[in-house]
Formats: C-alpha cells, sequence, structure tokens
C-alpha cells in the first residue's frame, strides 16, 4: 500500500489552491439537466468522476465545455432519457441524474447506480420518494425504469436525512406541479449546493436562508418547526406561475 512519510519540524508556508468539493461538482452537473439552456460551473474540479458525468451527459444529447475557470454544461437538446450502461456503472452520482430526468421529461432508464456487480447499495428512499410524486418505478435485469404521466407536488417524510435521497428529490420536485415537502430532509450541505448563490444555477438567493431556481421556474424553501423539544426541519418547494 503507497504511504506518505512527513518529516516534521518544520514550518509550513506558501499557498496552494484547493480544488472544490467533489460531490457538489457531480450534484450540481446532474441538476444542469433541469435547466433548458447552458449552466456554469464554476471551480469543477478536474478528476475522473466528474469526466464520467460529463460523458453521460453528453451521450444523452447535453454539450459540455470544460474552461480555464470551471466547466459550461448545455441541456438544450436532450434527446434520450436512457443513460449509457457502462459509464452509469462507473460512478454512483449517476443515479441524480434520474431525479432531474424525471422532473424534465417524466421518464429515466438506468442501470443500478455503481453497476450491479459491487453489491446491494441502497436507493429505497430515493423510490418511495418518486413513488409519492407520482413516478412509477420498475426493475428489469439490473435496470430502473422511471415514468410518469404528470409529477404532483407531495408531502414525504425521509427514514433518515439522507444527503442523496434529498438531493434527488429536490431536483425531481422542481418542475412538479404543486408544493413538495421534503420532512426530515438533510440541510447540511445542500443548501450550500443547490441553493448558494454562487453556483450560478439561479438568482435572488440567500445563502443559508432561501433561494429561487429561477431558470426552472421553482421556489425553494427551509424551514424549522419546533414541536416541544423536537426540531422538524423539511424542505417546500412549490412552481412560480
Amino acid at each position: 500500500m503507497s504511504k506518505y512519510l512527513i518529516d516534521g519540524g518544520k514550518r509550513l508556508n506558501g499557498e496552494v489552491r484547493v480544488q472544490r468539493a467533489k460531490n457538489s461538482a457531480l450534484t450540481l452537473i446532474a441538476a444542469s439537466v433541469l435547466i433548458r439552456g447552458a449552466v456554469k460551473i464554476v471551480g469543477c474540479p478536474l478528476i475522473n468522476d466528474v469526466f464520467v458525468m460529463v460523458k453521460i451527459l453528453e451521450r444523452i444529447g447535453a454539450r459540455c465545455e470544460f474552461l480555464s475557470d470551471g466547466l459550461i454544461v448545455d441541456c438544450s437538446h436532450i434527446y434520450t432519457t436512457k443513460l449509457p450502461d457502462k459509464l452509469t456503472g462507473e460512478v454512483r452520482a449517476s443515479f441524480f441524474i434520474t431525479g432531474a430526468l424525471l422532473s424534465r421529461f417524466k421518464t429515466a432508464s438506468l442501470i443500478r447506480p455503481g453497476g450491479c456487480n459491487i453489491g446491494a447499495r441502497p436507493i429505497d428512499i430515493h423510490l418511495e420518494g418518486f413513488k409519492a410524486l407520482g413516478a412509477e418505478c420498475g426493475e428489469s435485469d439490473c435496470r430502473l425504469n422511471f415514468y410518469a404521466e404528470k409529477l404532483s407536488g407531495a408531502t414525504f417524510r425521509l427514514k433518515y436525512p439522507s444527503v442523496g435521497a434529498t438531493e434527488n428529490l429536490i431536483m425531481a420536485a422542481t418542475l412538479a406541479d404543486g408544493v413538495t415537502v421534503l420532512d426530515n430532509a438533510q440541510d447540511n450541505r445542500l443548501r450550500r449546493k443547490i441553493t448558494s448563490r454562487r453556483n450560478r444555477i439561479h438568482t435572488d438567493s440567500r445563502p443559508h436562508r432561501s433561494g429561487h431556481l429561477s431558470s426552472c421556474r421553482a421556489r425553494l424553501r427551509w424551514r424549522s418547526v419546533y414541536k416541544g423539544r423536537k426540531i422538524r426541519k423539511y424542505f417546500a418547494f412549490d412552481r412560480k406561475n
């Protein structure tokens, strides 16, 4: 196994440029599917998982371009909602594209995230949430197929505050009709990822408080409700007319 040998006792000084978080970049790449137009993700890290996610979007019709200061993703001309098996099997975050595809196109098809050769990886909260919004979920030969005549707002309680499920369901609910409430949702990184002004996917946001996915004509609010000694936290979504 490779290892680092550190000879200490010396003062550290100098400058280093730290790349942005991988998980944030992957979620934002998936969320770009919601936008009928170009999205710029500033400071996108140049790592393999990002390259694979970009290839997946390009295979379904997106146009992507790496710049010196970030990544441009244009999903205006997506022509299929069936994700390529080989690429989808290489990165688990590819499953996040499902919520965005369902929200915009009402259908999605892909193999189980990360492939079927690495053991069980639970996605039950994602599936239950999709069903609550009105989607039908079927499985055949490790391929998951999703379809909805329409997605409608619903109240859904996550059985535990999963970051991935919260992110995926936010994307699925963004273009659904009516109000969607995600109860017991995870909020720590999510508000900085999807509702922060720095992400440049939307405008008029107040980081850590609320934001508007204006390109999608959706409104997102974070709420904390005190009931006795317990705090009930949830996201609420609704479409702007």
